[in-house]
């Protein structure tokens, strides 16, 4: 029901202590502005995340060539880790190995490095990857 005297009260109460009035404002608008923001910053994040992992599966395994950081039977720190073909018949030979594919990223190295390409005069830069016929096998 409405109070004429509660609001009278209440517009009193808030022109006698403008300031106290004021800070209390913009403290519940600093608090709303900063819960939007930070929702979105959220949910800004998590897309960017689902992006980066839309084309691999859940339950795939990603084997990367490095350096080596120890010295083994007279060879040197810091050799390179290359694989070969023959690696991903090695690994497909695994008990639990449902597909195995060998991938070779052309460009910087990362899934995320294009490379321009020229094809008769159109122009644009792709991500490049080069992927294995891919084997599966059912294991009994």
């Amino acid at each position: 029901m409405f109070n004429l005297d509660r609001w009278r009260e209440i517009l009193d109460t808030l022109w006698r202590s403008k300031l106290r009035s004021g800070l209390t404002a913009f403290s519940v608008a600093w608090g709303i502005f900063m819960l939007v923001f930070l929702l979105g910053m959220g949910t800004g994040l998590q897309n960017g995340v689902q992006k980066e992992f839309a084309d691999d599966a859940t339950n795939a395994v990603w084997l990367f060539g490095g350096r080596t950081s120890m010295p083994h039977e007279g060879m040197p720190i810091g050799r390179r880790i290359v694989f070969t073909n023959g690696d991903v018949q090695t690994l497909d030979g695994l008990p639990g190995v449902d597909k195995i594919t060998g991938r070779f990223l052309i460009g910087d190295g990362r899934s995320s490095g294009q490379v321009q390409t020229r094809v008769a005069n159109n122009v644009g830069a792709y991500d490049v990857r080069s992927v294995h016929i891919s084997t599966s096998r059912t294991r009994s």
